[in-house]
């Protein structure tokens, strides 16, 4: 959604990053969000470029697993 909504513009990725932040809050994900954002993005994404399918699903598998390891720890 966010890429379709920025056009994958500069620093569209920052968006993305905040709208997981909020995704996670919602969901009730433990804190500080930002940091399992920053750490499940990565540097996955570019400005001008949007991510193909095979990245998208990669950093949702690194949020789910940061929010499994959260869990547990």
């Amino acid at each position: 959604m966010v890429v379709d909504r920025t056009s994958a513009e500069s620093a569209w990725y920052r968006h993305c990053r905040q709208v997981l932040a909020w995704l996670l809050t919602a969901a009730g994900g433990p804190e500080p969000h930002y940091s399992f954002t920053d750490d499940a993005v990565g540097e996955r994404f570019e400005s001008w470029v949007p991510p193909s399918d095979d990245v998208i699903a990669d950093v949702a598998e690194r949020v789910v697993r940061a929010l499994e390891q959260a869990r547990i720890a």
